[in-house]
């Protein structure tokens, strides 16, 4: 049940969601006692931390022009991860 749920999570359009459903696929992989379940969830974990470090950096850059700013926001909240995957190209 938690890795079905988990799995769901995985698949929203933030870190959050994302991260929370690792969370809760590594604790039913613990609970089931599947190693290899637990080191690609832990491959998938560092993919996000990665791309999330990439992100900061982006985001802390002072946009010269608040409209550029503006369009990066906006498809920022609507698809944050898929966002930052294309930025990190």
């Amino acid at each position: 049940m938690l890795t079905v749920a988990g799995t769901r999570l995985e698949a929203g359009a933030t870190f959050l969601d994302r991260m929370i459903g690792l969370s809760l696929q590594t604790k039913g992989a613990e609970l089931r006692g599947d190693a290899s379940a637990i080191a690609a969830i832990g491959k998938k974990r560092a993919y996000l931390s990665d791309l999330m470090s990439k992100g900061r950096a982006f985001w802390q850059y002072q946009w010269p022009i608040a409209s550029l700013w503006r369009d990066h926001f906006l498809r920022n909240i609507t698809d944050e991860v898929g966002y930052h995957e294309i930025m990190s190209r």
